[in-house]
């Protein structure tokens, strides 16, 4: 009786350990995921700052140009 409870205990434990074990792997799939998004939004921002930047000094520079 007592073997018989060490290993429905054993199995148990055994269950859950593998299923921790996927959780984790999940976990740790969907925050790569979510670092890549990140990366990506803000290799965006940065590219649409520039060209704001950029069309703003052509701007500039065409308004400079007319009133000299």
């Amino acid at each position: 009786m007592v073997l018989c409870k060490c290993r429905r205990i054993r199995e148990e434990l055994s269950n859950q350990n593998a299923e921790t074990n996927n959780l984790a792997n999940k976990l740790d799939r969907e925050v790569h995921a979510l670092k890549a998004q990140l990366e990506a939004a803000k290799y965006d921002v940065i590219k649409y700052c520039i060209g704001t930047l950029v069309s703003i000094s052509a701007v500039g520079l065409a308004v400079l140009r007319i009133l000299m």
